[in-house]
C-alpha cells in the first residue's frame, strides 16, 4: 500500500487486494502521546509525602514556633544575617580569584608551579573546613607574634597575631582558601577539554 502525501486516498498496487481508504485513524501527525498515568501517580504520591512532612514539622509544638516568630526579625538576628552574607560574598570572591590562579598553576608545564598547586589542592581539600577555621581562629596560640626580620639579624617589624587575624579575618581566610581549592578544580575541569598541557 502506497501513501500519497498530497491526497487522503490510497493508491493500491497492482495485485493488492487491500484498497481501504486512508482515514484520520492512519494519520500519524494527529497522534497523541498516551496519558502518563504512572508519572501522575508518582507526582501525587510525592506531593502527599511532602505535605505530610511539612505538616509534621509545622504542627510540632516542640519546635517553639512562637519563639521563632518572636525573634525571627530581631535586630541581632538581622545583624548576624548581614555579617554572614557579607562574609560569604567576600569569601566567594577571593576564592574564585585564588582558584583561578591555582588552576593556571596546576596546568602549568613547570613542575614547581604544578607541584605547589597539587599540594595546595591536596591539603585544603583534604582537611575539613571546620578544622581549618579552628586553626586560623587559634593561630595566636601557636604563633603569638608575626615578625619580619633579617635572617640572623634584627627584627624589622613585629605584630601581635591577634591584632592581624581577628575572628572575622580568620573566617574569611579559612573560607576563601577552602573555596579556592574546589574552585581551582572546577576551573581546571572546564579548561582541560580545550587546553593540552605537555
Amino acid at each position: 500500500m502506497t501513501f500519497i502525501s498530497n491526497t487522503s486516498q490510497v493508491s493500491p498496487r497492482k495485485g493488492d487486494t487491500d484498497s481501504r481508504p486512508a482515514t484520520d485513524a492512519y494519520d500519524v501527525s494527529r497522534a497523541h502521546r498516551p496519558l502518563p498515568v504512572r508519572r501522575i501517580a508518582a507526582w501525587l504520591i510525592l506531593g502527599w509525602i511532602c505535605v505530610q512532612a511539612v505538616m509534621i514539622v509545622a504542627l510540632n509544638g516542640n519546635f517553639g514556633w512562637g519563639v521563632v516568630g518572636k525573634y525571627l526579625f530581631h535586630p541581632n538576628i538581622l545583624d548576624g544575617l548581614t555579617v554572614t552574607l557579607g562574609l560569604a560574598a567576600i569569601s566567594m570572591f577571593l576564592g574564585i580569584l585564588f582558584g583561578l590562579v591555582i588552576a593556571i598553576m596546576r596546568m602549568s608545564p613547570d613542575r614547581l608551579l604544578s607541584g605547589f598547586a597539587a599540594g595546595f589542592l591536596w591539603f585544603f581539600r583534604g582537611v575539613p573546613l571546620l578544622v581549618q577555621l579552628i586553626f586560623w581562629y587559634n593561630m595566636s596560640t601557636l604563633f603569638p607574634e608575626v615578625r619580619i626580620s633579617i635572617p640572623f639579624g634584627p627584627d624589622l617589624a613585629v605584630w601581635e597575631t591577634n591584632s592581624l587575624i581577628s575572628p572575622l579575618t580568620a573566617a574569611i581566610i579559612g573560607l576563601a582558601l577552602h573555596e579556592a581549592a574546589y574552585m581551582a578544580e572546577i576551573i581546571r575541569g572546564g579548561f582541560c577539554p580545550w587546553i593540552t598541557v605537555r
